[in-house]
């Protein structure tokens, strides 16, 4: 019996520090989404919800960073990184004061060769 308390002690103690990190993330995450979401009429945050989404533009490219990269780096070929990039357009309506709004998002996608 002796053995067993302090290791459980230890886990219990990590078990702890994990549930209050996870606890505070959520907590920070959760402010960043009411933020995200102000109105820009009345100010009050998380009001906005997306009504309707629209994709604005979408291409599909190879980062030029990686072309100087197709010379033999560490003995193994290095093969370019292929980008789709979509530009979103998010409507907004404030579920207080009826405002609309818009804002634009770019979504970008790493597509392997």
């Amino acid at each position: 019996m002796d053995l067993i308390v302090p290791p459980l002690l230890i886990l219990a103690t990590f078990g702890i520090i994990f549930a209050v990190g996870v606890g505070l993330i959520y907590i920070v995450l959760l402010i960043y989404d009411r933020e995200a979401r102000k109105c820009p009429k009345c100010h009050r945050r998380g009001a906005g919800s997306v009504t309707h989404t629209d994709e604005i533009h979408s291409r599909t490219f190879i980062d030029q960073a990686m072309m100087s990269s197709m010379a033999r780096t560490d003995k193994k070929w290095v093969k370019p990184l292929r980008i789709t990039e979509t530009i979103y357009e998010d409507q907004f309506e404030c579920k207080y004061c009826h405002h609309t709004w818009s804002k634009t998002v770019t979504e970008r996608q790493h597509n392997p060769s």
